[in-house]
């Protein structure tokens, strides 16, 4: 699980979005609820997601991103939840909190559901 966590913060600080985007479940099934002093949006499937970060953080203007605080909750041998604050600097500045639910599934464990709020507006 902490692989994923740290695959996703190399790739956002690489610039790419969609190797960030490789932690989550590529499906219809996953869920993103975010939100902050601007109100609360639920986005539904992958698809739609990738969309709103890649509209958010065009690429080479994603800051740069760290996960602190960061606890693993094992659920089973195939699931866990997650929590953590994440921190962006740099080209955006933002701080919040995040918990994650991942399962396993072929043989990599990977992000199903997102829970992520933001503690100060994007710059």
């Amino acid at each position: 699980m902490r692989d994923t966590l740290r695959r996703q913060v190399d790739a956002w600080n690489r610039g790419e979005i969609r190797g960030f985007l490789d932690g989550y479940h590529h499906s219809p099934e996953t869920t993103f609820l975010s939100g902050g002093a601007k109100g609360i949006t639920l986005t539904r499937g992958f698809d739609a997601m990738a969309a709103r970060y890649e509209g958010r953080y065009p690429p080479g203007k994603q800051g740069t991103l760290e996960f602190v605080d960061v606890e693993v909750h094992p659920i089973d041998a195939d699931a866990a939840w997650v929590l953590g604050r994440y921190r962006l600097t740099g080209d955006v500045t933002q701080s919040g909190a995040f918990t994650l639910v991942l399962r396993r599934m072929e043989g990599r464990f990977v992000i199903v559901h997102d829970h992520t709020t933001a503690e100060t507006p994007p710059s």
